[in-house]
């Protein structure tokens, strides 16, 4: 990670102030993270801005996730007694059916003032929109796309408060701040893309190699993430004058796919065993 400051951008600690104040008139807490790092992606001291709400928590990007990974993590939370669902992949999913289902799981049966909180990118103007059931929150591809505290009103008495995204403080953790950024959690900026290429790999090809070996059509027996670079570069036809392979042209490329979902079926993190 380059060493730059990570105080909180001004426009989100606004919101952060906001929230605040609103917390005595939101009843419930929506919690969105990603489904490849459901643990690492939560913000949990956030939510403790706002005292005295029920919680739900909402993974998105299910279909991005390793599905056994995603099934252990939701015996994880059921274990912890964390109200959890998972976001429709599609939003041709019954849009009342959710709501409903979100109703349940927090214990607030009516008059639902919620707040959906979650990292940059991790879907939650997706899930508002599809909730609203139109584009009523701006959606875009670099974090920190929504920028201001906003109400929406849902219909039958469900209301939402949107914020923008806060960048958890375990980003400052290296290992951390390389998956987020892999996640898309993190502008480029503060991130290399040799080193989240590295990290990616050697935390994914023990348990993803057939994966990685298909999406770049290789065949790497390896779990050693520059021997693999190396094949993709081959493959690709990656290369510098003299013939020698461009590792710095399949850094970003593979950053890239893995981030855009391209690469599906990896998760980052497994949950804690369970208890024997």
């Amino acid at each position: 990670m380059r060493g730059r400051s990570r105080s909180m951008p001004a426009h989100m600690s606004a919101a952060m102030r906001k929230l605040e104040e609103l917390s005595g008139v939101i009843n419930l807490a929506i919690q969105t993270v990603d489904a490849r790092a459901p643990n690492l992606t939560r913000c949990d001291f956030i939510v403790r801005a706002l005292p005295g709400c029920s919680q739900v928590t909402l993974i998105t990007k299910a279909d991005l996730a390793d599905p056994k990974a995603l099934k252990e993590w939701l015996a994880h939370f059921e274990r912890e007694g964390i109200p959890t669902l998972v976001f429709p992949h599609s939003n041709r999913a019954p849009r009342e059916k959710f709501i409903e289902k979100i109703r349940r799981a927090s214990g607030v049966p009516e008059n639902v003032r919620a707040a959906v909180i979650g990292l940059p990118n991790v879907g939650k103007s997706t899930v508002m929109n599809y909730i609203v059931g139109k584009r009523s929150v701006r959606v875009g591809a670099q974090p920190g796309v929504t920028r201001a505290v906003q109400l929406v009103n849902a219909g039958g008495n469900f209301v939402l408060v949107d914020t923008p995204g806060v960048v958890t403080p375990q980003f400052a953790r290296r290992e951390h701040g390389l998956s987020l950024a892999l996640l898309g959690c993190l502008q480029d900026s503060f991130f290399n893309p040799d080193e989240a290429a590295l990290h990616l790999l050697a935390r994914s090809l023990p348990f993803y190699c057939r994966i990685f070996n298909e999406y770049y059509d290789v065949e790497a027996e390896t779990c050693d993430p520059v021997e693999f670079c190396e094949a993709v570069a081959r493959r690709r036809g990656m290369l510098r004058k003299g013939g020698k392979l461009d590792l710095d042209r399949v850094y970003p490329l593979i950053v890239q796919d893995f981030s855009t979902g391209r690469i599906f079926g990896v998760s980052l993190e497994a949950p804690p065993a369970a208890p024997a």
